[in-house]
């Protein structure tokens, strides 16, 4: 781990007692929003079985930020791209415009929570950093945490709602990280 950052994860929804020898996952299950309603594994991906997942992502995010002691986080790396009518149908819930959302930008609260959603429903993708903290997110709702706080609090909410958190460093810092 670097001095930045002694405390880094990578925190899923994926059990690693389910990973092979290279650490890929071997189960097949639901990846992203979209299949919401479609049979993964033979079984539906439910509208609430997806927002419970979610809500505990946000939810655990948001308990590490706090834990980190900071209060908001910068957008970096933005990627944002075309929405078409079907990602316009799968935000509708979310009252945050992802257009909105520009590098540099500060971010906290409701707002972080919604942009968080947008980050895992494919919607856009960026980094959120904050004074030495991270949170990257990669494919397959995987959620990387940098942080020089060990976040006990934190990961024992991931665990007690359904996440593992696992030691790892994120594939996403950049350079002068």
């Amino acid at each position: 781990m670097s001095r930045k950052y002694p405390f880094q994860w990578r925190v899923t929804k994926y059990d690693p007692a389910f990973r092979n020898e290279a650490g890929h996952f071997t189960v097949e299950t639901w990846t992203f929003f979209a299949q919401v309603g479609k049979i993964v594994n033979g079984v539906e991906l439910t509208l609430e079985e997806y927002i419970r997942t979610e809500n505990a992502y946000v939810a655990a995010a948001m308990i590490f930020i706090s834990e980190s002691g900071i209060q908001s986080v910068r957008v970096a790396d933005i990627q944002q791209p075309p929405l078409h009518t079907d990602i316009q149908e799968q935000i509708k819930d979310i009252p945050l415009d992802p257009m909105s959302i520009k590098i540099g930008a500060l971010v906290t609260g409701l707002d972080l929570e919604n942009l968080i959603r947008l980050i895992l429903r494919d919607v856009l993708w960026c980094r959120l950093k904050g004074d030495h903290f991270n949170i990257h997110f990669g494919w397959d709702y995987y959620m990387y945490i940098s942080s020089r706080s060990p976040c006990s609090p934190a990961i024992d909410f991931a665990h007690a709602n359904g996440l593992f958190v696992e030691e790892y460093v994120s594939p996403y810092h950049g350079s002068q990280e």
